[in-house]
């Protein structure tokens, strides 16, 4: 039987394989999707696919959604204290750009490694009152896995990585533990170490 680690393990790996497939398919509507596609399996043998700028994307990589979720499960699992300026130098340190960062995070991840004593501002110079977009959505999985027993903790560090935490309330939070305990069928704990031995198998190349 599945222990918790095992499914907390399928939950990051299941993200990540997720964004692999989800990647060549970007952009495209579910018709195009049904009419060029059978099934998953086509989708990873499509080899290559042509972007609208720039060399045509190799099939199998990750983007850059997995890049931050793994710099997340990483900054949890340091054993340090948890600071949004870490989480940032993790970001700008993992920054490749061929992984499809959007042009603003990609601008505040460039000027971190110029600036990094400006890191606050920085975190805010694009999304001056928080970004409203889909990224941290991409990247959270882990504050939820490393926290999952712990509603106070887990809003604590979803307001230490996001420059709009108002976004999600205390309430929206443990509605989704809620949903997360559900799920979870063993009751083995989880700790930060278990977190980074989960996710350091994953190449960080991805190439």
């Amino acid at each position: 039987m599945a222990t918790l680690r095992d499914k907390f393990g399928g939950c990051l790996l299941g993200a990540m394989i997720g964004d692999v497939a989800g990647a060549v398919v970007e952009a495209e509507s579910p018709a195009f999707i049904a009419r060029q596609y059978r099934s998953v399996d086509d989708i990873l043998a499509a080899g290559d696919v042509e972007e609208f700028t720039g060399p045509a994307w190799r099939v199998g990589r990750y983007t850059d959604d997995t890049q931050m979720m793994l710099c997340v499960a990483e900054w949890l699992a340091a054993g340090e204290v948890a600071t949004p300026q870490r989480l940032l130098a993790r970001f700008s340190d993992a920054y490749e750009r061929w992984r499809r960062y959007g042009p603003g995070t990609e601008s505040i991840l460039a000027l971190y490694r110029e600036y990094p004593a400006e890191w606050r501002s920085l975190a805010t110079s694009m999304f001056p009152h928080g970004s409203y977009g889909n990224g941290s959505a991409m990247r959270v999985a882990p504050v939820g896995l490393a926290y999952f027993d712990d509603v106070a903790r887990l809003a604590e560090i979803v307001a230490l990585s996001e420059a709009s935490p108002d976004v999600a309330s205390v309430d929206d939070l443990a509605f989704e533990l809620d949903n997360l305990r559900a799920a979870m069928v063993e009751t083995e704990e989880i700790g930060r170490s278990s977190v980074h031995s989960l996710t350091a198998p994953i190449e960080r190349g991805g190439q």
